[in-house]
């Protein structure tokens, strides 16, 4: 087969050997291919026209019914066992997992993602930063954030509405909010998730979860179906949680709280959601509506010595009463219908644990009295049920 060269076009045509010399053998195709497709070798120099490909994957076209307006390319595995696995690994393992839009700082690409981040979202987001830009966010399905970059851990937005320009989620090492199907999760510059290590928050199908004056925070935290929730606790789980506006007749919520409190002597102490002492306000209380509403409560404690003061003594209430608010934290009422003391060992017998009406911050409290010289570990469950009293 003869060899023509055409040199009628303008220009140099330049073949060169390899740099290391040697004798190199090149068999070409005895067809030009077709449209696509590039030269692959057998690695013996005999050359042919192939689809490209890239090493243990197979892609294809699908224009069948009902891909036959769009049609749809499928990268498959191939080769190797019969059964193969598929994985995704990224370059470094600061580098984001998987994201489905080249970030460009826009409401279209985003802002850069998280080290081990997966984001799955596509379309326009409510700003630059709505991603999964916290190490270990995962966000999928919503428009919202998972936190702001290198500003949250462990986030976990699975079809979520988040409508904040900052976002700043999850400041813990160990902590995981998760959102399942929330929607307008409001936090402007507040903590989102757990105020220490190994917390979490869970929302459920909420609402309007609202941290704009009070930060949904704390460790251990589910909300359920409702709107409105501003929660700081421990320990706390929030079902049908919406804070009932005043004005809104025939509203209703029930809330499970759990408190806790540590005394060394025999000073009254309020029990909180995290076990700190009572700041005045309602972050750490039990939650009700701010204005014109009323309420039940039942209560169960248990109070346990601890062994490092002394011989371990317990006791146990179960306690009942009723809340009052009109428009004033200073109205606020408990009527007290039940304390009963069901169980105490020792030197338990004279410890007292009320329930009360707070007036300064408009909330029920727990108060609890131990003993001198004996440190105390109090647990209480709350289950209340709320409506609003009038407009």
């Amino acid at each position: 087969m003869a060899v023509n060269l055409d040199n009628t076009n303008a220009g140099t045509f330049t073949l060169k050997p390899p740099a290391t010399g040697g004798a190199i053998s090149l068999t070409l195709p005895t067809s030009a291919g077709t449209a696509g497709q590039g030269l692959s070798t057998n690695a013996s120099g005999i050359l042919s026209f192939a689809a490209p490909s890239f090493t243990g994957f197979t892609t294809a076209i699908n224009s069948a019914s009902p891909n036959n307006t769009n049609y749809v390319t499928s990268v498959s595995a191939s080769g190797g066992t019969t059964n193969q696995d598929l994985a995704l690994v990224q370059k470094t393992t600061s580098s984001p997992l998987l994201m489905l839009a080249v970030p460009d700082g826009t409401t279209a690409g985003g802002n850069a993602r998280g080290a081990n981040s997966v984001d799955l979202v596509l379309g326009t987001r409510v700003n630059a930063n709505s991603v999964a830009g916290g190490t270990n966010s995962i966000l999928i399905g919503g428009n919202g954030g998972a936190g702001a970059a290198t500003a949250s851990f462990n986030v976990i937005q699975i079809g979520a509405f988040d409508n904040v320009t900052t976002p700043v989620q999850n400041p813990d090492t160990y902590g995981i909010p998760i959102n399942l199907g929330g929607q307008n999760l409001n936090r402007t510059g507040q903590s989102y998730g757990a105020t220490s290590d190994e917390g979490w928050f869970l929302a459920l199908p909420g609402f309007t979860i609202n941290g704009t004056a009070q930060p949904n925070q704390g460790r251990y935290n589910i909300v359920g179906p409702g709107s409105g929730v501003q929660l700081t606790s421990s320990f706390s789980h929030v079902f049908s949680s919406e804070r009932i506006n005043s004005t809104d007749f025939n509203s209703n919520a029930s809330r499970r709280v759990l408190l806790m409190a540590r005394t060394t002597n025999a000073t009254t102490r309020q029990m909180t959601t995290d076990g700190a002492a009572a700041t005045g306000t309602a972050l750490t209380s039990i939650m009700f509506n701010n204005a014109n509403s009323a309420g039940v409560l039942e209560i169960k404690i248990i109070a346990v010595q601890e062994l490092v003061s002394g011989t371990g003594d317990s006791a146990c209430w179960q306690i009942q009463g009723t809340f009052y608010k009109n428009a004033t934290a200073g109205t606020s009422t408990i009527n007290e219908n039940l304390n009963n003391k069901t169980f105490s060992s020792g030197g338990a017998s004279a410890w007292t644990a009320s329930l009360v009406a707070d007036t300064a911050t408009g909330f029920p409290a727990v108060n609890v009295t131990g003993a001198a010289a004996v440190t105390i570990r109090w647990m209480a469950y709350v289950l209340m049920a709320e409506v609003t009293a009038y407009a």
